[in-house]
């Protein structure tokens, strides 16, 4: 008997832009069609429907945090587009988990040269690697210009990243900017 339907994408930073934008949005169930107006919308996905009634009805729905992935409860009217704008938009850590969940297929080709280049000083872990890649930018540059570095043999395979490291600190800390007994100095 029920005549409408609304869509209920989940609330958390793995769902597709076109869930996203379906979220809340109400359709006749005799115009339904699935993949246009109807869940699934495209391969995995988790997005769902509920029956529409035209009263008013205050409840909650979970939703899951950016930072901690834990559950928790929002109204039942907020949409995805409202729990973005609070939840995410506005805060950093949430974007960068974000970030991290997109590129999670190009970071993971990623790791693994960088791992083949790094050897045993290589991020245990792919959460370890994404870690450093977005939260840790000194680390990330120094890593960067190692891989190129070795890529473009500049250093030598038998040069671990922990001397390259160790011994970039010390020129860049303690030789540029001397002056030499030639009256030269070394800048940037």
């Amino acid at each position: 008997d029920i005549e409408k339907y609304e869509i209920l994408a989940t609330l958390d930073l793995k769902t597709s832009d076109i869930c996203r934008e379906q979220d809340g949005k109400i359709y006749s169930v005799k115009e339904a069609v699935t993949g246009v107006n109807s869940p699934p919308f495209h391969w995995f996905c988790r997005t769902t429907t509920i029956p529409y009634f035209e009263e008013d009805i205050s409840g909650k729905r979970v939703a899951r945090n950016p930072e901690t992935d834990k559950n928790y409860r929002v109204p039942e009217d907020m949409k995805y587009p409202e729990w973005y704008e609070k939840y995410v938009a506005n805060n950093p850590k949430s974007l960068i988990e974000e970030k991290k969940l997109k590129n999670r297929y190009s970071d993971k080709k990623q790791y693994k040269k960088y791992k083949e280049v790094l050897g045993e000083d290589s991020p245990k872990t792919f959460a370890e690697f994404q870690e450093v890649k977005y939260n840790d930018i000194d680390e990330w540059n120094f890593i960067n210009d190692y891989v190129r570095s070795r890529k473009s043999n500049m250093i030598s395979a038998f040069s671990p990243y922990r001397d390259y490291k160790k011994y970039k600190n010390i020129i860049e800390k303690e030789i540029i900017g001397i002056t030499a007994s030639n009256g030269r100095s070394e800048e940037r």
